[in-house]
């Protein structure tokens, strides 16, 4: 067996709640012998004292983790990127960058980054007025259905069949 890591997945679903794809990453992690759980971000408390960045989690100081996969939440999405950058400050390395997961937040920002790098996308459109989308077609453009999100909806909320 190699290296034992100490993996952490921050998130905002406490220890009980079942989530699938976070039971999932924690099962293959410790099935590979390394020592994965989960992390709370709304458990913790982040400090910079006399030129150090400090991590608590659950009031006790946080050391020696060696990797975060986050996965967080939009309904507290800037503390838990506070979170996430102070765990970067620190040295624990973070499989999704926090750049990374800002950029990815935002649906339309994401559709923008993935085109500019020829990466294709489904025809999108954005704006502020229902009224503006009809006139230039774009409405009427979407022949196989239309798929409605919110630009900052995250893990599948706010999507509209």
């Amino acid at each position: 067996m190699g290296l034992q890591m100490k993996v952490a997945v921050l998130t905002n679903a406490d220890d009980r709640s079942e989530v699938p794809s976070i039971d999932r990453l924690l099962t293959e992690a410790n099935l590979r012998g390394h020592k994965a759980f989960r992390i709370r971000y709304s458990e913790c408390s982040i400090a910079i004292e006399n030129n150090r960045s400090i991590m608590f989690y659950r009031g006790k100081e946080l050391t020696k983790l060696d990797a975060i996969i986050p996965r967080i939440l939009k309904d507290d999405f800037d503390y838990g990127m506070d979170v996430l950058r102070h765990f970067e400050s620190i040295g624990v390395y973070i499989l999704n960058r926090p750049e990374a997961v800002t950029l990815a937040a935002n649906k339309w920002n994401a559709a923008q980054i993935l085109n500019r790098n020829g990466i294709v996308v489904p025809d999108t459109y954005r704006s502020k007025d229902e009224l503006m989308l009809r006139s230039i077609g774009a409405l009427e453009a979407v022949s196989n259905g239309l798929v409605i999100k919110s630009t900052k909806g995250i893990l599948g909320s706010d999507v509209i069949l």
